[in-house]
């Protein structure tokens, strides 16, 4: 029995790319996942309450044949976490450490114990424990958003404009992404990344949260800390516990687009209305000939400051899909 660090050993001494095997594997265990998302979102919509309490482990069982192609044998709901020799233990049991840390589970919230009481100390709202964790408690306009992004997914002018103005719930996906990532330590996230857009076509349903992810990612490509900075000022204003908004607030379509035109997806390049002239509180405020400097729309990101979540680059070569995406690990 090998890790698979002393397999692409091997492969090297060999001359075989073991980098290109390695991400053809990738590539198997992404579509695995992406073939039964359908089920699966649906199963977790069925049967969990909320979304920061559902995790799952899935061992891949990959064959490669002569030529180094990878073929899925099966992949284990249950896998094995037996250790039987000391390279089992080592292997398992630092896969298991990250897994719980990655995890971060948590207390659900009630008034009368202490994760509740630790929760009022700061401040957070009641009904906290409930909504926002949940997930389903969407606003109105947070759901119209949802639709409109779904539906036009497939215009990239569309995708652009997703970050422009971030509602709570999308501050709260983003701030828990990045905590999740920040945890993840030896596992490697596959999706999404700069390379995963093209996955989108095997998907049987659009999901906004999808479109979310791939955006911030994108957009805080190559200045992360930004990114972070952005969320820790969110956090600190309080914007993304709120559970109801002044309707001054709430999300509308961009200028110059209607719903309409999100739902077909008709909207061109030349339609597009440019980005608004406004910046996040991390990067400063913008100003315009004759008019005075305002302070930027504190949910909105700028266009001009660029951006990635970091690249998912992880010690070990572990195939570990994270949020939205389950993990998996490759045995």
């Amino acid at each position: 029995k090998w890790g698979l660090k002393a397999l692409w050993r091997h492969l090297d001494e060999k001359g075989i790319d073991s980098e290109s095997v390695w991400a053809s594997i990738i590539d198997v265990v992404i579509k695995t996942i992406i073939a039964s998302e359908s089920s699966i979102n649906s199963q977790i919509k069925a049967h969990v309450r909320r979304r920061s309490c559902v995790h799952e482990l899935f061992g891949f069982d990959i064959f490669l044949d002569e030529a180094l192609k990878p073929y899925v044998l099966e992949v284990n709901i249950s896998p094995s976490l037996h250790s039987n020799s000391k390279l089992d233990h080592n292997i398992k049991g630092g896969m298991l450490r990250d897994l719980l840390n990655m995890s971060n589970f948590q207390l659900p919230c009630q008034p009368d114990n202490a994760a509740g009481a630790a929760m009022k100390k700061l401040g957070y709202p009641s009904d906290w424990a409930v909504c926002p964790a949940a997930g389903v408690h969407l606003q109105s306009d947070e759901k119209s958003k949802h639709a409109c992004f779904a539906n036009g997914h497939a215009v990239q002018d569309i995708r652009d404009l997703i970050l422009d103005d971030l509602t709570p719930d999308d501050l709260r996906i983003l701030m828990e992404t990045e905590d999740e990532f920040g945890r993840r330590g030896n596992f490697l996230r596959v999706f999404p990344t700069m390379e995963t857009r093209h996955y989108d076509q095997f998907f049987d349903v659009p999901r906004y949260y999808n479109i979310l992810l791939n955006e911030w990612i994108h957009h805080y490509r190559s200045t992360p800390r930004l990114g972070i900075k952005f969320l820790q000022q969110q956090a600190q204003s309080g914007y993304h516990l709120l559970t109801s908004r002044p309707v001054a607030d709430q999300w509308i379509p961009p200028e110059g687009a209607t719903t309409r035109t999100f739902l077909t997806g008709r909207l061109r390049s030349s339609q597009m209305p440019a980005r608004r002239n406004t910046v996040s509180s991390c990067v400063g405020v913008t100003s315009s000939p004759g008019k005075k400097s305002a302070p930027a729309r504190r949910n909105s990101l700028s266009s001009g400051s660029v951006a990635s979540v970091r690249s998912a680059a992880a010690a070990t070569r572990t195939a570990q899909p994270s949020a939205p995406a389950a993990a998996a690990a490759a045995k």
